[in-house]
């Protein structure tokens, strides 16, 4: 998980700087009780803007999470192998395939937004109010045409309130060998 922090330099080679729109923004630290953090998780994510927790989810949970993403998957790649250049933003058939908003229609995909280790760790870091305003499957294609760099997304997609949360959940390892992010 991270936060909208800035863009961290590493395409440019400059010192992260906060996006534009994120000027005057401040993190409220997170204060506990926590469900599924400890004091010390809270207090690196109020630090570095980001957790990491492996083994989260059983390999059962990830492989309906696989076969319930899939469909989605293969008919977006379907539709970028039609279009001129075979890409579209920031989704490209060699590239990355993006489906966004499977939860409206994927009964599996709503059930896994709402496992208790999602849940506990929003409420952990943000509070009880919460709300899924975004999801999308990203599936980086096999010996990709270009990289994906380090990115903040909140420079793509504008959020308010800009204290938020994106999780990214590895549907396979992620390993440099494989080529992750």
């Amino acid at each position: 998980m991270s936060l909208p922090t800035g863009d961290t330099g590493a395409a440019t080679g400059h010192e992260p700087e906060p996006h534009p729109w994120a000027a005057g923004f401040l993190w409220t630290p997170t204060t506990g009780p926590f469900r599924r953090l400890t004091a010390v998780q809270a207090e690196a994510f109020d630090r570095d803007g980001f957790l990491v927790f492996p083994d989260v989810f059983t390999a059962e949970e990830m492989a309906r999470l696989d076969t319930a993403l899939e469909p989605g998957n293969r008919l977006v790649l379907e539709l970028l192998e039609q279009l001129p250049g075979r890409r579209l933003s920031v989704a490209g058939a060699d590239t990355q395939v993006v489906t966004p908003n499977q939860v409206a229609t994927n009964e599996e995909l709503r059930r896994f937004c709402h496992h208790p280790a999602l849940v506990d760790l929003c409420h952990d870091l943000i509070g009880p109010d919460v709300r899924l305003y975004w999801e999308q499957a990203v599936y980086k294609q096999p010996h990709s045409a270009a990289p994906v760099l380090w990115h903040q997304d909140n420079g793509y997609a504008w959020v308010e309130p800009q204290a938020y949360l994106t999780l990214w959940v590895a549907v396979t390892d992620a390993t440099v060998l494989n080529g992750c992010i």
